[in-house]
């Protein structure tokens, strides 16, 4: 087999660190159970120059991914909900546990009344219903609160039955089951942008042919009655009359009709998960729930009349592997996922702690506890100075002199971009997401746990280059020395100073994870760089302990021998100028020129 050819040194970099690990990587454990082969302090160097974009190009990698990532981090946001609505998955697995929420059905039980309106399709039916009901009033003869009204499906006689005990109206409701409308029913709330009309709900009624369900409940309405329209509705049928204005108390009664009907409020219904996507959900450490999983997995495997037709990964001795199942085995494995508390509906949202990226860059939580005598140092005045407002006292036993509760929030990455406006050359311009005192209310503590920006001045040959690259090597500079130059590159916006960042990781998973750090950091350096007037220069990152897990393997070894692509020049575009990083949307800003590999599906260990 011949070497590969690698084109540019985005891919060239991730090769030689994929090589190393597999040659000379360690096997060490970890905390997913699956295992890694890792080496010491992965050093990567990336030019962003003129708009250049370090994204790996051997396999496809989707940008808008580690793009709205980073908006998120820079939000300051915690809750994943962002990533959710934008249909990105990197946190599905990493939250804490009570803050999930779920696009699941609600469920709602059904009245006995409900369940004879919806029965009552037919004459047949009512006739039935009714000899029941009289039958059970005649052997019962108890009494009690209840009361039902019968509506005949072809009649407009209402009949009432009144003081039905509760045993009669267990009876009832067994009777009912026979005509097929359930006792429980699950149902949709509308969400924002995605609502159908109430006609529409009609309509999909209509075409599901449930509409039979909403005319019993039609008998004793009246159009508009008298108030004022709210909603015309067109019922398409021939009892019922159409185009008639109801006004909103009717249009809510037809909703809520349509509900015990079935019919959802919501254009786009979710799907329950697939198995496997619902197994990815159990993590390696819940050995018990997985030991029942394997014994359910067992139960039946070598009936031959049962064809396995369904793809999953289960944790088995040890490791996640791949097998396939038989209807009968899903069936027992979806029930234990139900009493094992696995929900079986897409993620909404959730939160990944006080000790995530987005809390630690922007809502950094500091706590003094500040004494309060007159020479204390610092004293109670110096903390106001910085900042700080008093919470409360505390107040020791046996002594009158205490200790006020100092707070402030720190906003560490603003902070940043304040310094390299107003004094570019400190050393300290730094963001740090490891927060020893929040790191247990993290779900995971974060992996970039320190990134540093260091402000450069550019040289007259550096500034030209920029004014080249932005008008495409079409420029003519003014003759007169330095000085003139200095002052047409000024007037043209080009940046008299550059901007690099370095990103340290304490843990780096060089298949996936540094892919996207890689590429999301200089997303960033640009988005700073442009808030704060300097030219993107250069992204480091290190990888303290950078490692390949053992079911990524397979897939490396096949990447490392692929071409990557010739025509590579991915560069990053801010549409507009903005001085606040926090109004720079995903809609401002372009990915160009990035073309790829196949894409490659790589396992992520959780």
């Amino acid at each position: 087999m011949s070497d590969p050819v690698i084109h540019n040194l985005v891919d060239a970099q991730f090769v030689d660190k994929y090589r190393h690990c597999l040659d000379h990587g360690w096997f060490q454990e970890d905390r997913t159970g699956v295992g890694t082969y890792a080496t010491h302090a992965a050093v990567m160097r990336f030019d962003c120059q003129f708009g250049q974009m370090p994204i790996i190009s051997l396999r496809g990698i989707l940008p808008e991914k580690f793009q709205h990532e980073m908006h998120w981090f820079v939000s300051g946001n915690t809750n994943i909900k962002y990533l959710r609505d934008n249909k990105v998955g990197i946190w599905d697995s990493w939250f804490i546990k009570g803050t999930d929420k779920y696009d699941e059905p609600r469920i709602r039980r059904r009245t006995c009344q409900q369940r004879i309106d919806l029965s009552c399709t037919t004459l047949e039916n009512t006739e039935a219903i009714q000899k029941f009901i009289e039958r059970r009033i005649e052997i019962s003869g108890i009494g009690g609160p209840e009361r039902l009204s019968l509506l005949p499906g072809r009649s407009s006689k209402q009949v009432t039955y009144s003081n039905l005990a509760d045993a009669d109206i267990h009876e009832i409701h067994k009777f009912l089951d026979q005509f097929g409308v359930a006792r429980v029913y699950e149902f949709w709330d509308a969400v924002e942008g995605d609502t159908l009309t109430t006609q529409e709900r009609i309509e999909l009624a209509i075409q599901t042919g449930k509409v039979y369900m909403v005319v019993p409940f039609l008998h004793g309405f009246h159009p508009g009655g008298g108030r004022e329209p709210y909603e015309y509705l067109d019922f398409k049928h021939p009892n019922i009359a159409s185009n008639f204005g109801f006004d909103r108390d009717q249009v809510d009664g037809f909703n809520h009709i349509l509900d015990y009907s079935g019919i959802p409020r919501r254009r786009n219904v979710p799907k329950r998960l697939s198995l496997k996507r619902r197994l990815a959900r159990l993590s390696k450490n819940r050995e018990h729930e997985w030991s029942r999983i394997i014994g359910a997995i067992m139960m039946g495997e070598d009936d031959p009349a049962e064809t396995k037709t369904v793809p999953v990964v289960v944790f088995r001795n040890g490791k996640f592997e791949d097998d396939i199942l038989n209807n009968a085995q899903v069936e027992r494995v979806e029930k234990l996922l139900d009493f094992f508390g696995i929900n079986a509906w897409p993620l909404l949202e959730a939160d990944i702690g006080a000790g995530g990226y987005g809390a630690q860059w922007r809502k950094w939580q500091d706590w003094q506890v500040v004494s309060n005598a007159d020479n204390a140092v610092p004293s109670f005045s110096d903390y106001i100075k910085q900042g700080y407002l008093k919470w409360g006292e505390i107040q020791p036993e046996f002594t009158t002199l205490g200790h006020s509760v100092m707070h402030r929030s720190i906003d560490q990455l603003q902070n940043c971009i304040d310094t390299l406006r107003t004094n570019p050359d400190d050393r300290r311009i730094i963001v740090t997401a490891h927060n020893p005192g929040r790191t247990w209310q993290a779900a995971l503590p974060p992996c970039h746990l320190y990134f540093q920006f260091t402000s450069q001045v550019l040289t007259m040959a550096q500034r030209v280059k920029l004014l080249k690259y932005k008008h495409r090597d079409d420029v003519e500079l003014p003759q007169g020395g330095a000085g003139s130059v200095d002052e047409y590159l000024d007037k043209q916006d080009i940046p008299r100073r550059g901007l690099n960042c370095f990103v340290l990781l304490r843990s780096s998973d060089l298949p996936l994870g540094a892919v996207f750090n890689v590429a999301q950091y200089a997303y960033l350096l640009h988005m700073v760089a442009h808030v704060t007037n300097h030219a993107p220069m250069e992204l480091v990152t290190v990888g303290v302990n950078a490692h390949i897990y053992l079911n990524q393997v397979d897939a490396i070894k096949e990447l490392i021998w692929r071409d990557s692509d010739g025509d590579f020049d991915a560069r990053m575009v801010i549409n507009g100028k903005f001085d606040n990083i926090d109004d720079i949307k995903f809609s401002d800003v372009e990915i160009t020129g990035y073309t790829h590999g196949p894409f490659m599906d790589i396992p992520v260990a959780v």
